[in-house]
């Protein structure tokens, strides 16, 4: 069954998908659960918190495909649904508040040690962050997110999203060196 997500074009996969196809809503699960769930774990401080992410993330998916033009990435357009998916969860989690800002010049948070990290390591240090600060971090370093866009998507101040950033990587670069 493994070779099987190979066979099906892509578009045919979401068509039959669209159609209510049970078994090829499941392959397009097979097909994207891992990478998806790298997205999920990104956000979540815990595995338990990821997979609830995935599955929430997946059904958005689903009941959306219909929306899906095949005019860009499909894979893309699935992460944009996980990353939004992600923050809707922890905002149903009520982690809303904001962290207390503080001032940190440019030369505070120049991060190098990152390179040097395997993959689950870098999450695991991620994970870790603060909630706030880790998705600022994600939406700003990892998904290219620009602060006014990251203002707008977790309806707080530019100046809130840069504060966090500036946090998050000091935070990470203490992490780092502790580590």
């Amino acid at each position: 069954m493994k070779t099987e997500k190979y066979l099906i074009p892509e578009k045919e996969l979401v068509q039959h998908c669209i159609r209510g196809n049970k078994r090829m809503q499941d392959l397009l699960y097979r097909k994207y659960r891992t990478k998806m769930f790298s997205v999920c774990q990104l956000y979540a401080s815990n595995k338990s918190d990821a997979e609830d992410m995935l599955q929430d993330g997946f059904l958005r998916v689903y009941s959306n495909l219909n929306l899906f033009r095949f005019e860009g990435s499909f894979e893309g357009w699935m992460r944009r649904i996980f990353v939004a998916s992600s923050i809707d969860f922890l905002r149903k989690r009520k982690i809303r508040h904001c962290l207390p800002l503080i001032e940190v010049s440019d030369h505070d948070y120049h991060i190098n040690g990152l390179q040097k990290l395997q993959a689950s390591e870098i999450v695991e240090i991620i994970q870790s962050l603060p909630d706030k600060y880790r998705i600022v971090f994600n939406l700003y370093e990892l998904e290219g997110y620009s602060h006014k866009e990251i203002s707008h998507i977790l309806e707080i101040p530019e100046g809130t999203s840069k504060s966090q950033l500036a946090r998050s990587k000091q935070k990470l670069k203490m992490l780092l060196v502790e580590g």
